[in-house]
Order: structure tokens, then C-alpha cells, then sequence
């Protein structure tokens, strides 16, 4: 995944907070994610407007951590969920 990119959610994905989670469902599959908290606020961001270091820095903000921490783990989430098809242009 691009770091220059503006990562967005799939068209073909709905989802819903349930319980501090998110329930992400993607209806031309059938298919099922539960994100946890950081997953649901990453998620919530994906709108196609904020860049990768911008999605960097409201991580750092939010959760108390730094850059390099939050630059991995949004890369190992973002390519999750590029994977299983929950953002435009990755089999949406």
C-alpha cells in the first residue's frame, strides 16, 4: 500500500459500531469483519480524503503513540483490508 495514496472503503462494504467495535460486512461476499476500537476509528476515516500520514498523525493523536507504531500497524491494516476487499480499487 501506497503511502502517497488516499485510501478509501469499499462501495461494497457497510458497516455499523455495535458494542466499541465495528461490524464491517461486505454484501457482494457475504463476508464478515469485527474491527476493534483502533480498527473502527482507522475505518471511519477511510473516505478517500485523508492522506496516509494524515491518517498517521489522528492515530498518534488519538491513541498515545508514536509514528513508527502507528505507520506499521496501519500499513499491516490497511493491506488486511485491502486483502479481504473493504477498500476501493482492491476487489470492491
Amino acid at each position: 500500500m501506497s503511502q502517497t495514496n488516499l485510501p478509501q472503503r469499499s462501495q461494497m462494504a457497510s458497516f455499523e459500531r455495535f458494542d466499541g467495535e465495528m461490524i464491517v460486512v461486505k454484501s457482494d461476499e457475504a463476508m464478515m469483519r469485527v474491527l476493534n476500537p483502533v480498527g473502527a476509528f482507522i475505518y471511519e476515516r477511510l473516505d478517500g480524503r485523508m492522506s496516509f500520514t494524515d491518517l498517521v498523525e489522528a492515530i498518534t493523536e488519538a491513541f498515545a503513540v508514536g509514528p513508527e507504531v502507528a505507520t506499521a500497524d496501519l500499513e499491516r491494516f490497511l493491506e488486511d483490508l485491502s486483502r479481504r476487499g473493504l477498500l476501493a480499487g482492491h476487489g470492491s
